[in-house]
């Protein structure tokens, strides 16, 4: 059971302040600096520099209706995913779709 809150104000009332001694304090002082600069010093250990490159190819690829296109990303000669346009039936539309079931893909779909 939680304390009525006419509780809690006087028992923050009848706390007395502690003074701390000079030397403990100036000791809580440098324990806390020194916790500190470790965490900060093992946050520093534990950070490997990353590596990245972005590499743009510009290009213009049509896919006509009921075609596909193997499109390489890491340009390894693997196909990583095809794109395939489909029409729509009964429709001026037309989908492009994704397929992730490419083999040596590392997707999984679910």
């Amino acid at each position: 059971m939680l304390p009525s809150k006419s509780q809690t104000k006087g028992a923050a009332h009848s706390r007395q302040k502690a003074e701390l001694s000079t030397r403990l304090d100036s000791q809580l002082l440098a324990y806390a600096t020194a916790a500190s600069a470790a965490g900060v010093a093992a946050l520093a250990a534990a950070a490997t520099p990353a590596a990245a490159e972005v590499v743009y190819t510009p290009t213009h690829i049509v896919i006509a209706d009921e075609a596909s296109y193997a499109l390489d990303l890491n340009h390894d000669g693997i196909a990583d995913f095809t794109l395939q346009r489909c029409r729509c039936p009964s429709s001026h539309f037309s989908v492009l779709l994704l397929d992730l079931d490419v083999p040596n893909n590392a997707f999984v779909p679910p």
